[in-house]
C-alpha cells in the first residue's frame, strides 16, 4: 500500500472540513442566538416546546461535530507526533481547525446544558399541577 504524506491527507480533507465547520458553526450561532433569546427576551417567559428544538439541534450539531473531531483525530495526531520533521503550514492550520471543532462541541454542549437549566427553572416555578 502506497503511503500518502500527511500535507497530501490535509489537502484532501481541507475544503469539507472547512465547510463543515462554517457551516456547524453557523449553525450551532443560530442556536445560541434562539437560546438568548428565550431566556432574555421572550414576553410571557421562554416556550417550552421551542427550547426542546434548541435542545435537539444542538443535540444534532453535537454528534456531528464530535464524529469529525474523531474521524480525523488519527490524522490531527499524526500531525503532532511528525511536527518537527515533516512540517508545512498547512498542517499547523489544520491542527488549528481541528481544536476550533473541540471548542465548536463544547459551544454546543453549553446551549444544550443551558436548555435542560431553563427547562428546571421553569418546571420548578410551576409547580405541582
Amino acid at each position: 500500500m502506497e503511503s500518502v504524506s500527511l500535507s497530501s491527507q490535509v489537502s484532501t480533507a481541507a475544503g469539507l472540513v472547512g465547510l463543515l465547520l462554517a457551516l456547524v458553526t453557523l449553525f450551532t450561532a443560530a442556536q445560541a442566538q434562539a437560546l438568548n433569546y428565550e431566556i432574555q427576551q421572550r414576553e410571557g417567559g421562554a416556550d417550552s416546546k421551542r427550547l426542546h428544538f434548541i435542545r435537539n439541534c444542538a443535540a444534532g450539531l453535537f454528534v456531528v461535530t464530535l464524529l469529525t473531531i474523531i474521524s480525523l483525530a488519527q490524522l490531527f495526531w499524526d500531525i503532532c507526533t511528525s511536527l518537527f520533521s515533516h512540517w508545512a503550514p498547512i498542517l499547523g492550520v489544520f491542527n488549528l481547525i481541528w481544536l476550533l471543532l473541540v471548542v465548536l462541541g463544547v459551544w454546543q454542549l453549553l446551549i444544550f446544558k443551558g436548555t435542560f437549566v431553563k427547562l428546571e427553572v421553569q418546571d420548578g416555578n410551576q409547580g405541582p399541577g
